[in-house]
């Protein structure tokens, strides 16, 4: 299946009729996984960093390990599980309906969001 571009992170098929766009989740996961912190999250976490009273929403928000790893330089950290945190997600969407394709709403990956499209069409 072949996508265009439409911005960042969006994607729509060559018809216009689905689009897979990257988002965010917030996840409560039992097991440890590393965890990617997105380009949006860093920056909004390296700016904050210099506000103090904005500082303390930002890491409520994120977290003490996201806040930590971000400012350490690193785009990503080690979940231990037991937490919750924000983590990237991809989802599908039927522009023609406005909504999120049934199943469609949360995929670790592009290409698993991608993959699903394929299947359903």
């Amino acid at each position: 299946m072949r996508l265009k571009r439409k911005e960042a992170g969006v994607y729509v098929t060559e018809d216009g009729r689905f689009e897979v766009s990257k988002g965010h989740a917030y996840s409560e996961c039992d097991n440890p996984h590393p965890v990617q912190i997105s380009r949006e999250v860093r920056n909004e976490i390296r700016t904050a960093a210099s506000y103090p009273l904005h500082w303390e929403a930002v890491r409520r928000k994120y977290g003490a390990d996201v806040c930590r790893a971000v400012l350490d330089g690193k785009r990503g950290y080690m979940c231990y599980g037991g937490e919750e945190h924000w983590r990237v997600s991809w989802g599908v969407t039927d522009l023609a309906k406005d909504d999120y394709v049934d199943g469609g709403e949360d995929f670790d990956t592009k290409a698993d969001a991608v993959a699903f499209l394929e299947r359903m069409i």
